[in-house]
């Protein structure tokens, strides 16, 4: 597992989350605490950002609640079974579309400097991009009633 952010002006550092660390509170220590809160408070007006993540459990339990209450980081609420607009999914796809053009990896370690490297390529310009079109995101949503959008 993977684990990425951003903002419209930077791209936090990749983590990769061993396969015997995804307990929630693995999840508090190695993302929140390791990555996340140096990203979160980097920027000038970290009270202008909301964090962004899907209903997966190690982000639901009450660990990571209370970890984001304790350090005053919000968090966008989504109701269960919603539609994930979430712009990373976006990053997600595109980061697995261009691993497509590199050889196949030979061990985990390779895979990992190969999904870096692509990382590395996202442009903060095309991640503001996907952060406007979220009003847009909303508005299908609504008038799809809840329904599948292009998006």
């Amino acid at each position: 597992m993977v684990w990425g952010a951003f903002t419209g002006f930077d791209k936090s550092p990749l983590v990769t989350i061993p396969s015997n660390k995804r307990s929630s509170s693995d999840f508090v220590t190695i993302v929140y605490e390791g990555v996340l809160i140096g990203f979160y408070f980097l920027h000038d007006d970290p009270e202008q950002l909301i964090l962004m993540e899907d209903g997966a459990l190690v982000h639901r339990n009450s660990l990571p609640m209370q970890w984001r209450r304790a350090h005053g980081i919000e968090k966008l609420f989504w109701p269960a079974n919603s539609p994930d607009l979430n712009p990373i999914e976006n990053v997600w796809m595109v980061v697995k579309d261009l691993l497509k053009h590199h050889s196949r990896p030979n061990s985990k370690l390779e895979m990992i400097e190969k999904i870096q490297s692509v990382w590395d390529t996202i442009s903060i310009e095309w991640l503001r991009t996907l952060i406007s079109t979220m009003p847009y995101r909303m508005q299908a949503v609504i008038a799809a009633g809840g329904g599948s959008t292009r998006w």
